[in-house]
C-alpha cells in the first residue's frame, strides 16, 4: 500500500468515532483473512470433515425415530445433514413424529420436502401410508426422489412440486 494511502488509513482509524464506523469492516476483514489462510493451509475444518467422513461413512442414520435409514450426505440439501446421520436433527420434534406413527395416517404430507428426510423417514416407518412430497425446488425434488429409491421406497412417495 503506498504510504498517502496508509497514511490517511490510519489518521481515519485513530479518530475514535470513525473507528467506531468502520470497526466492523475491520472485524470482516481479519475474518476473511483468516478464513482464507485456513482454507490455504488446509485448514481445521479440512481435518474434521475428513474425520468426520471416516465416521459416516456407512450414510446410515444411527439414532432417532428414522434410525436405519440410508442417507447420503452429499444428497443433503442443508448443513445439517451430520445431525441428520445422527439421528439428532431437530430431535425437539421427535416426540410429535412418535406421536404421528401411532395414528397410522393413510396419507402423510410433507410441504416443502427439502433432500427427502421426511418423506423417506415415514414411507419407512409407515408403509401402508402414501406419502406426498411436495417442493419448488426441481433440485430438491431429485434429491428427495433419488433418497426414497436409495431406502427402495420410490413407489410409497407421490412426489411434486406444486
Amino acid at each position: 500500500m503506498k504510504s498517502t494511502s496508509k497514511s490517511f488509513l490510519q489518521k481515519l482509524l485513530v479518530n475514535d468515532f470513525l473507528y467506531k464506523i468502520y470497526q466492523p469492516f475491520l472485524f470482516v476483514a481479519e475474518r476473511l483473512k483468516a478464513s482464507r489462510s485456513n482454507y490455504l493451509n488446509g485448514s481445521r475444518y479440512g481435518l474434521l470433515k475428513a474425520e468426520a467422513d471416516k465416521i459416516f461413512a456407512s450414510k446410515t442414520v444411527c439414532n432417532g425415530p428414522f434410525k436405519g435409514m440410508q442417507f447420503d450426505r452429499e444428497a443433503g440439501l442443508s448443513g445439517s445433514t451430520y445431525a441428520m446421520l445422527l439421528g439428532s436433527f431437530e430431535s425437539e420434534i421427535h416426540p410429535f413424529i412418535y406421536a404421528a406413527l401411532q395414528k397410522h395416517y393413510d396419507h402423510v404430507y410433507n410441504i416443502g420436502c427439502a433432500d427427502g428426510y421426511y418423506a423417506v423417514g415415514f414411507a419407512r416407518l409407515m408403509p401402508a401410508s402414501i406419502i406426498h412430497a411436495y417442493d419448488l425446488d426441481k433440485r430438491a425434488l431429485v434429491k428427495a426422489q433419488k433418497l426414497a429409491t436409495q431406502n427402495a421406497l420410490q413407489h410409497n412417495i407421490v412426489f411434486s412440486g406444486t
